[in-house]
């Protein structure tokens, strides 16, 4: 017998069994053997077996493995025997047979899970059962060679692949013949000669293909085997029955599309496909546009023809037409948190979780710039904390480069000078966006050579100086800002206690300017708070300093004062915790104020007035403020100079660039008021744009307006804005200013005005002309033929009033959209209340082509026009509106068939309309979703049973029966498969069965029978439906016990109905409704714990057995309209709420009256009298105390609480009314325990002590192998936590050894190995733990077991381990710091370049990779990149001892027998080597001397180097192979080492060995990619280790080798000097050990080490250090020297020793370049480098590791004494 065995085995021979752990078996029979058993016992992994008897001898081959997926091959071609018998042959998959084998009778029938291959060839096989093959598919089966097999095969086993060759099967089935030639995949092998006059018929089930991303299952018959083309493939799933068309481009969005499709190279058939497909990618909420909060979707597909509806979480999404993949919602509400989006079409239907929407954040509530430099910005608002996608863009289009951010703040530099004007300000973070409008105002840039002195207004009326267009006045008491024409005055300020009025009196002449409200605006300027400042309380101070104040009761005169007004809102419930305040002051003399950052110079007698309003309670995070105030303005005011010359001064004057009002004037008989308003008020103390605008203008007189003005704000805990007010004298006086010269003309005095809004003209003019071309509406031709069929409309169902060259104006009942340049009617919503003539519509008007109607709801009068056209016969060719609906049209008696499967429509509905007939087989094959007909004359359905209507969803008919035989309906799934409502109602005197077996789920059915016609409901699928309304006499044949689904079961007008239609309530009945019934007591039997309403509405109750109430859950019981209803309602009852309207009952439980008014939810309605007093209630609290809210929510317990309620932000619903109230507060307080006053109703609150408790784990991320810290951290970002309460955190199924919270983030680290898989972390205070399972960890990756680089470019690098599958958010990092970016990755492999060229030295790897890190240190090093010019050939150490030459540095030695590693000082020596035959040990012996370095331990290590498993080397196993050419010396020599260890548990299955390898000429070895030079008479150790048991994926192997190392050594040459050899030579960037040198009687002893090994057959940096050296002698020391190695599979190392001899002879002693330290170069120039390094990375191992050294090193010495 020959076996041969491939994969991993472990074998134990008993017997004639074999044990193995084997996957693949192959073995030749040659000997005489009876049995072969294999079973699971024997075999525990195989799965592939081949069982040759190539022999004599019979073979009973007997088969129990209980393997999956096996494949057997059994070959008797010989003069044997074989027989086969299985115990479990369903698990076979692949069988074949060649030659003579028999099977056990009837054994073939049982091999039910072949699903590969049977093949049965050079056998005797007689005939085939073929029905055992009946249910198998893609089963390729082969019984060829067969001569004597006869028979047919088949249409059954046209799902499978034959080889019938050399049989005699006389026929095949045409299936086979039809894709004989031209298929991709040849179905059939025969020897049969192909029928002439074939026919091959492809038959497809569905008349349209509905492709899912370009994937659909195409049945029905002879579809073949499947084709591939370079456009598209089809896959056999069961051949000539289903085949998976895989269109290989991408999804084709648009209306059903044709394509001939090959089914092979001469079969096609052309198929409709539509294409249905979803896929979403990124989202953006958008905050601030268009008044409200959009959800914009990019889809990576979706089909914009067909209609699909989207939901966020549960909540319905309306939107427009998708445009460029893009769906745009802005109607839904959401909270904060994450949320599910659902979108479906009427084939397709996706889900995606994961999304993320805060409320809270961003926004914008101030921005500014730097005024030395207006490209940097600083704004503020609330930016949230995680920062994703960070960005600032300035008006839509200028990216702001962000250098500084935090949650509330951000700096960012914009990329040049930003245009003047109003800006706006859009943040994205977090994929949400938020538009600030006009936040910023960037003044023009002064520019003098524009505004010469001479163009001056008036030229400063010759009071003052021009420069640059602003007039300097010569008298300081003239006001530059009216270009020296007013002055300023002694006034008299007029001080209102009552408000803060800003008032002048000049001689009788006054002026005013009231504050008046404070508003809150949405983003579309809409007032949705308003707050009337008419209530203040004021605190008055005067500084007299003239003694000349006078004080009367309503005003107070002085020259010098203050006042203080503080708004009362103690009385607006909304706004009592809001502080508004003003003040008013006043001085003779000019002053500098200070407003933010800048100085207000202000005129004397002026009046400074000052808002403050602080902690205003906003309604959303989007809305601002404005405050308004109220002046009288005069409608024309003119300035008269002493010449008669008159001058027009505007009221307003606004800036042109941001069109604020800077400037407002009121003139009264020469007098002058003006009033300034500067562009930015303090927000939160930060200066922030304001526009100051005007909001209204009213006459009040001919010559005078009354005029709002409101002052914007932008959202501010703390806001403060600052105007002020001068009275001024006109100076009349002039000399030269009065005639029209061209320095005087009167339009002179306008200039100021007009330079300042002249800019604002043009402005306006562009926005008129704007609005004017989008409101015009272009003319096509398709507009005329709209205009045309729209008139028809109007004139048909008597619509006046319409002007139809304005259509599109009457907005409530037409809707026009755009496309592209023309507008077109979208929707007609017309409601007629009377009919009026206003023309016949025109006969001969085909059709109606609306060119892209949506919508089409008419309801007529009950009169048209003409009552011979019938509208929906004009709509057969109409542009496929989705929405038709006409209700009382008396014209539309038939329904044409004009519903087909090309219609777009969805919804049809009549109402009203004398239908009698409906053409077709009632709208077969259309798209309809919801179809409704009632009031009509239809007598009768066509249902036929070949009906399909797959999108129909609602059906609702009235059916006019009159048939006394009775009509049935059938409601099929083959029909009806998504149908979800259905509603009949028989309005005639005939009987209606309907008989229902839809089996779609969430169904609500209602019937209707209000006449004398019979109507009985039948359904097999209870199961199915959700609610059942039943109104009139209704039979139903099933009873309730099986409607386990049922949750709305109302009964309507049946007066025969006296007790419940069931004896138990269905388990979720939530609704149970019976109105006009005939119940004269409610039933005893106790309501369902789901039920939640219960209603007798107009019984005939009498009494009511409360009992079966007191223990249901909350309910509500209306009793409404039972006059003979007697009782009282106890009070427990008071869980319930009631309605007990016209009923007598007479007393209710006090309860009830407590919360009677003031509450959210009225308990009860009655008509009873309230009690007078009212009872007392005490609303009790019960403990604990605080009450912990989870994010504002939590339970409120107690008694006598109420049913729920709504005040000052805190929500209460009840749980149990009076019991338990759940308890919401939108403000989640963080911090201490705080108090709020919780109302209960109007008239019962109660001080409650809440503390905020809530925990939500955000992001998350695993890290492995963190440097000097533990081998796993888990860290959790935190959504929500009150950081107030100590928190900690736990894992199940491991323990957190310690646990940081840093910010938001806990920082865990893991003390012990975990489980792979989802991870169950619990982060919890005192009060709640809060659980999160969405975690995955997996331990056996991420890990990096080798890492290398490209030699030519050391950026790129290749790095080997386990990555996992998926692969998300992978990364790469050098050292931290430096990114690698990834170009290639599987689930073992990564390149990567680095962006920089990395520096010389050891480097760490860091990946990340599904939310996991993995560090792995010192994996990589990078060598220095050229020779160092600082050594040249002078240089080399000792001139190389005169032996050779020296370049770059290093010796090349003349006489090839030198060593150019010790500079030519040894010579290579012959040796006699003879291997250690118990342990690979190399040793040389050279006339006595000897050397020995042996390897006594492998190590596993864990990251901080602790050893966590030793396996000690010393039980090998050996073989030695040498090649003798003189006598007993061995020139040639090999010995293989096996480690022995069976006996050690732990490593019973590891493979460790060794090879020594010895000659005595010069060698060239592989190692790697590398070849080594190894020198003559040179020992090569070369030590493998497969298969280690490694305790943890991030554990590591070390191999420690032992030699003994002289303390000092020495070379004496023969001139006497000496020369010292370093025992160890490092390299001098990693510190890793190259050259170990001992010298012993002038005979020097070399051990090489490289700086790699092989790391599953990759090369990996490996670092040599020294691990402990312990003295045995004065001269001498025991050295542990160790090797690296990663984790590995697969590992290998392979140093080498040489022995030399000294050659002492040399003439250098003591001359010019033969100095000593001139020896030492080659070791200092090696190791001086690291000196420094070494002392200082010797320091930090000293601190870490003292103790932990000090005791290995003790531990590690005891176990290798083991050895001596």
């Amino acid at each position: 017998m020959s076996v041969s065995f491939f994969g991993k085995s472990k074998n134990r021979t008993e017997g004639n069994n074999i044990n193995m752990n084997i996957w693949y078996i192959s073995i030749y029979y040659l000997s005489t053997i009876d049995l072969w058993k294999y079973q699971k016992k024997s075999f525990t992994g195989m799965n592939k077996i081949v069982l040759n008897n190539t022999g004599t001898a019979k073979i009973n081959v007997v088969h129990s493995l209980a393997m999956m997926n096996q494949n057997i091959t059994l070959v008797n071609l010989g003069a044997g025997q074989m027989t086969l018998s299985a115990s479990l042959p369903a698990l076979v998959k692949t069988l074949q047979i060649h030659g003579q084998v028999t099977l056990v009778t009837s054994m073939m029938e049982t091999f039910i899970g072949l699903n590969n291959l049977l093949q049965i060839t050079n056998n005797n096989l007689l005939n085939v059962k073929w029905n055992i093959f009946e249910n198998i598919t893609m089963l390729s089966i082969d019984i060829s060679n067969n001569p004597s097999l006869v028979g047919v095969v088949p249409d059954s086993m046209c799902q499978n692949f034959l080889d019938i060759r050399q049989t005699s099967i006389s026929a095949i089935p045409n299936c086979f013949w039809c894709f004989m030639n031209g298929s991709s995949t040849l179905p059939i092998r025969t020897d049969l000669t192909p029928p002439t006059n074939l026919t091959c018929d492809i038959s497809i089930d569905n008349s349209t293909v509905i492709l899912i991303n370009g994937l659909a299952n195409l049945t029905g018959h002879m579809l073949g085997w499947g084709h591939y083309t370079n456009m598209y493939s089809l896959v056999p799933i069961i051949p000539n029955k289903i085949l998976t068309f895989d269109y290989g481009s991408a999804p084709v969005a648009g209306p059903v599309w044709s394509l001939n499709v090959n089914f092979s190279f001469d079969l096609s058939r052309q198929l409709s496909f539509l294409e249905a497909g979803i896929q979403f990618d990124s989202l953006t909420i958008v905050k601030g546009s268009q008044g409200m909060t959009v959800f914009k979707f990019a889809m990576r597909f979706v089909n914009s023809y067909l209609s699909h509806n989207l939901y966020l979480g549960d909540t319905p999404c309306a939107f427009q037409d998708i445009v460029d993949m893009t769906v745009v919602c802005s109607n839904v509400t959401l909270s904060s948190g994450s949320f599910s989006v659902t979108m479906a079409n009427e084939y397709n239907i996706v889900s995606s979780n994961g999304w993320y929407y805060n409320s809270s954040y961003p926004y914008i509530s101030a921005a500014g710039f730097d005024k030395n430099e207006t490209k940097v910005l600083s704004i503020y608002g609330e930016f949230g904390q995680y920062f994703h996608r960070l960005a600032i863009l300035l008006n839509d289009t200028i990216d702001c480069s962000i250098f500084e951010y935090n949650s509330t703040f951000i700096n960012c530099s914009l990329p040049s000078i930003p245009n003047p004007g109003l800006a706006n300000l859009t943040i994205l973070v977090d994929n949400m966006e938020y538009h600030s409008s006009n936040v910023l105002y960037f003044p023009a840039a002064k520019n003098s050579s524009s505004t010469p002195d001479q163009q001056c207004p008036n030229n400063c009326f010759n009071r003052g100086k021009c420069a640059n267009g602003i007039c300097i006045c010569d008298d300081p008491l003239y006001n530059p800002v009216d270009n020296c024409l007013t002055k300023y005055t002694n006034t008299t300020p007029i001080i209102d206690p009552t408000k803060p009025t800003t008032s002048f009196d000049i001689d009788g002449v006054d002026f005013q300017f009231e504050m008046v409200s404070i508003q809150e605006l949405d983003i579309d300027d809409t007032i949705i708070n308003e707050l009337i400042t008419n209530n203040w309380n004021s605190t008055i101070n005067s500084n007299d300093n003239n003694n000349s104040n006078t004080t009367n009761s309503t005003n107070t005169t002085i020259t010098d004062v203050s006042a203080f007004y503080q708004l009362n809102t103690t009385n607006n419930e909304q706004f009592s915790k809001s502080n508004i305040t003003a003040s008013i002051s006043f001085s003779s003399k000019s002053r500098v104020v200070e407003f933010g950052t800048q100085s207000l110079n202000i005129p004397p007698s002026s009046i400074k007035l000052t808002v403050s309003i602080n902690n205003w309670n906003y309604s959303s995070s989007l809305s601002t403020l404005r405050i308004v105030f109220r002046t009288i303005l005069n409608n024309q005011q003119f300035a008269t100079l002493d010449c008669g010359e008159t001058q027009e001064i505007d009221s307003l004057q606004f800036d042109s660039l941001s069109s604020s009002l800077q400037y407002l004037r009121v003139v009264k008989d020469n007098v002058q008021f003006n009033g300034r308003f500067i562009d930015y008020v303090l927000s939160d103390g930060r200066e922030s744009f304001s526009q100051t605008t005007v909001i209204n203008q009213t006459s009040i007189s001919t010559n005078t307006t009354s005029t709002l003005i409101g002052v914007s704000m932008p959202q501010c805990r703390s806001c403060l804005l600052d105007p002020d007010f001068t009275p001024l004298i006109i100076d009349k006086g002039t000399s030269d200013d009065c005639s029209n010269s061209e320095n005087g003309t009167s339009d002179r005095w306008r200039i100021i005005v007009g330079s300042v809004v002249g800019g604002i003209a043009l402005v306006a003019v562009a926005v008129g002309a704007t609005l004017m071309i989008l409101k015009k509406k272009k003319m096509s031709r398709e507009s005329l033929v709209l205009v045309e069929a729209a008139q028809f409309i109007l004139q048909q169902y008597g619509v006046a009033g319409i002007q139809i060259q304005w259509l599109c104006n009457y907005t409530s009942m037409i809707g026009c959209t755009s496309a592209g340049e023309y507008s077109y009617i979208a929707r007609f919503n017309l409601t007629v209340d009377a009919f009026e003539n206003i023309g016949m519509p025109n006969a001969s008007l085909e059709t109606l082509e609306f060119y892209r109607i949506d919508y089409l709801f008419i309801i007529g009068a009950g009169q048209v026009a003409d009552p011979s056209i019938n509208i929906l016969t004009k709509l057969a060719k109409t542009f496929n509106p989705r929405s038709i609906r006409i209700h009382n049209d008396p014209s539309v008696d038939v329904i044409p068939l004009i519903f087909t499967t090309s219609t777009r429509a969805s919804v049809f509905g009549l109402s009203g309309c004398p239908i009698t007939l409906i053409q077709g087989t009632f709208f077969n094959q259309s798209r309809l979703s919801t179809i409704y007909i009632k009031k009509s004359q239809l007598d009768f359905l066509q249902l036929d049973p070949t009906l399909r209507l797959a999108s129909l969803a609602e059906f609702d008919i009235d059916i006019l029966s009159t048939s006394p035989v009775g009509a049935t309906y059938l409601f099929t799934d083959s029909s009806f498969p998504n149908l979800n409502k259905l509603s009949i109602n028989n309005t005639g005197d005939g009987d209606i069965q309907i008989i229902h077996s839809c089996t779609k789920t969430n169904q609500n059915i209602t019937m209707i029978n209000l006449l004398t016609g019979t109507l009985s409901f039948n359904t097999s699928q209870e199961l199915s439906i959700t609610s059942l309304f039943f109104e009139g006499i209704v039979s139903m044949v099933q009873t309730y016990d099986k409607f386990t689904e049922l949750s709305n079961l109302v009964y309507r007008s049946n007066p025969f109905l006296t007790m419940y239609p069931f004896t138990q309530f269905p388990p979720k009945l939530s609704n149970l409704y019976f109105e006009k019934c005939a119940f004269t007591q409610i039933p005893s039997v106790a309501p369902g714990l789901k039920l939640r309403s219960l209603h007798f509405i107009n019984n005939s109750l009498q009494t009511i057995d409360w009992s079966p109430f007191v223990n249901a859950s909350p309910l509500y019981i209306s009793v409404y309209g039972n006059p003979s209803l007697t009782g009282t309602i106890p009070d427990t009852m008071c869980h319930n709420m009631f309605d007990i309207r016209q009923t007598s009952i007479s007393v209710i439980a006090d309860c009830f009256w407590c919360y009677i008014n003031g509450s959210m939810d009225q308990p009860i309605k009655t008509d009873l009298s309230p009690p007078s007093p009212l009872p007392t209630c005490d609303v009790v609290i019960d403990p604990p105390s605080p009450i912990v809210l989870t994010q504002g929510s939590g339970l409120i317990k107690g008694q006598l609480i109420g049913w729920g309620n709504y005040k000052d932000l805190c929500l209460l619903l009840p749980g149990i009314p009076n019991k338990e109230l759940s308890f919401t507060y939108p403000r989640s307080l963080l911090g201490p325990p705080y108090t709020l006053n919780v109302s209960f109703s109007e008239e019962h609150y109660q001080e409650i002590l809440f503390i905020e408790a809530g925990i939500a784990i955000g992001s998350w991320n695993i890290i492995k192998n963190v440097p000097g810290g533990a081998p796993l951290v888990f860290t959790f970002g935190m959504l929500f936590m009150n950081t107030y309460l100590p928190h900690n955190a736990t894992i199940v199924g491991g323990l957190f050894s310690k646990v940081e919270l840093v910010n938001t983030t806990f920082i865990c680290s893991l003390s012990g190995p975990i489980s792979s898989g989802r991870q169950n972390v619990s982060v919890f205070n005192e009060y709640i733990s809060a659980s999160y399972t969405g975690l995955y960890y997996n331990s056996s990756y991420p890990y990096i077991s080798a890492a290398g680089f490209d030699k030519s470019d050391t950026k790129i690098l290749s790095i080997y381990g386990e990555f996992g599958s998926t692969l998300s958010l992978s990364s790469v990092l050098l050292n931290d710091t430096i990114e690698c970016s990834i170009f290639g990755i599987n689930s073992t492999f990564i390149n990567c370049a680095l962006s920089s060229i990395p520096n010389p030295g050891l480097a760490n790897l860091t990946i990340t990779v599904d939310f996991m890190e993995y560090h792995s240190p010192n994996v990589l090093y990078f060598p220095l990149t050229s020779k160092n010019s600082s050594t040249p050939d002078q240089q080399c150490p000792n001139n190389c001892f005169n032996r050779g030459k020296c370049a770059n540095g290093i010796c090349i030695c003349d006489d090839p027998l030198y060593n150019p590693v010790d500079n030519c000082l040894t010579k290579y020596t012959n040796i006699t080597f003879n291997p250690n035959t118990t342990a690979p040990t190399t040793s040389f012996d050279i006339d006595g001397v000897d050397f020995q370095f042996e390897m006594v331990a492998i190590q596993e290590l864990d990251i901080d180097d602790t050893i966590i498993n030793e396996l000690i080397t010393i039980d090998w196993n050996s073989t030695i192979t040498n090649s003798s050419n003189n006598n007993n010396n061995n020139t040639d020599v090999y010995a293989f080492y096996q480690l022995n260890t069976t006996n050690n548990e732990q490593f019973s299955s590891s493979n460790i060995t060794a090879s020594i390898s010895f000659s005595s000429k010069p060698r060239v070895v592989e190692f790697g990619t590398q070849s080594l030079n190894i020198p003559p008479s040179t020992v090569k150790l070369t030590v493998s280790i497969n298969n280690w048991n490694y305790s943890s994926s991030l554990s590591t192997l070390r191999i420690v080798f032992r030699t003994i190392l002289n303390n000092q050594q020495f070379a004496t040459l023969d001139c006497g000097e000496t020369q010292e050899i370093d025992s160890l030579q490092f390299d001098s960037l990693s510190s890793s050990l190259q050259y170990l040198r001992v010298v012993k009687d002038n005979v020097q002893f070399n051990g090489r080490f490289i700086d790699y090994v092989l790391s599953d057959g990759r090369e990996s940096f490996s670092q040599t250090t020294i691990i402990n050296q312990t003295s045995i002698s004065t001269n001498t020391t025991s050295t542990l020297i160790g090797v690296s190695m990663p984790q590995c599979r697969s590992c290998l190392l392979d140093p080498d020793f040489t022995p030399l001899i000294i050659d002492k002879s040399t003439n250098l002693c003591n001359s010019e370049n033969g100095t000593s330290d001139r020896w030492r170069i080659i070791v200092g120039s090696v190791v001086g480098s690291i000196a420094l390094v070494a002392v200082a990375v010797g320091a930090t191992l000293m601190i870490l590791k003292k103790k932990k050294l000090k005791r290995e090193s003790v531990n590690l010495g005891k176990r290798l004494q083991l050895l001596n």
